[in-house]
């Protein structure tokens, strides 16, 4: 378990998206470590079922 850094997609926010902030997350990575890269699009499911795309925020060294 862990924080990963999200960011929304152009246009979109909590608000557009009707997050409240009470919802729990489920985010779609690769199964592989080795395939996460910095910048890759993923899905983020929402525990009402909700689902939308983040971009990862991630640094590489």
């Amino acid at each position: 378990m862990g924080i990963i850094p999200l960011c929304f997609k152009t246009r979109e926010d909590a608000e557009t998206l009707g997050l409240t902030g009470q919802e729990l997350y489920t985010i779609d990575l690769p199964n592989s470590v080795s395939e996460i890269k910095p910048g890759q699009d993923v899905t983020v499911i929402t525990n009402n079922g909700k689902s939308f795309t983040c971009t990862l925020s991630l640094c590489s060294k």
